[in-house]
């Protein structure tokens, strides 16, 4: 068996790497860069590759920034000011198009847990308590972990402390009545 360890950087590797490189060559790249050239190949489970554009992908993080800063509401994100945790398999182009194109968008803080946190629930809510993120970005099944652990931790919440959370959720549903926000109040 052949090994590929030659061909593994360390971040520091690549940190030197980059330092040796002459500084026109990042300019020399760019202006190589046109329209319709391949970005990025993702493989669907047919085993059939769809090539994305340069193009097509900066599209999409304009796309999904105005998805995620609905504009005329929220203001554009100044650099660094988004933090994301990335969880899911880069191979999905959801994720890729949200977690390097859309941060590399808006100059934003992309976290990569030590751990694979997506089937791990305990793991998964550690990372939530412990990464500031100003985006969320999942299929059903992480908003539904979300909706479950809620309902829990009010079942153990004091009157007062229900009550805080019961009026929380009530000023999410006032000004978001274009969402459907889940009542809390499952007995």
């Amino acid at each position: 068996a052949k090994s590929h360890k030659k061909h593994v950087l360390s971040w520091e590797g690549l940190l030197e790497l980059g330092r040796a490189l002459q500084s026109d060559r990042l300019d020399e790249r760019l202006t190589k860069v046109a329209i319709n050239q391949c970005c990025s190949l993702v493989y669907a489970t047919s085993n059939k590759g769809v090539m994305l554009s340069h193009d097509n992908l900066t599209w999409g993080a304009k796309m999904a920034l105005g998805v995620i800063r609905a504009p005329g509401f929220n203001r554009t994100p100044s650099p660094g000011e988004e933090v994301m945790l990335s969880f899911l398999p880069l191979a999905h182009i959801s994720t890729q198009l949200i977690d390097i194109y859309y941060m590399i968008s808006v100059a934003g803080t992309l976290i990569f847990p030590a751990t694979n946190i997506l089937h791990n629930q305990e793991h998964f809510f550690n990372a939530l308590k412990e990464v500031p993120m100003t985006v969320l970005y999942g299929p059903p099944l992480v908003f539904e972990r979300l909706y479950h652990k809620l309902v829990e931790m009010r079942r153990t919440l004091s009157g007062l402390q229900k009550s805080i959370m019961d009026w929380s959720a009530s000023q999410v549903r006032g000004r978001r009545k274009d969402f459907i926000v889940p009542q809390t109040d499952i007995k």
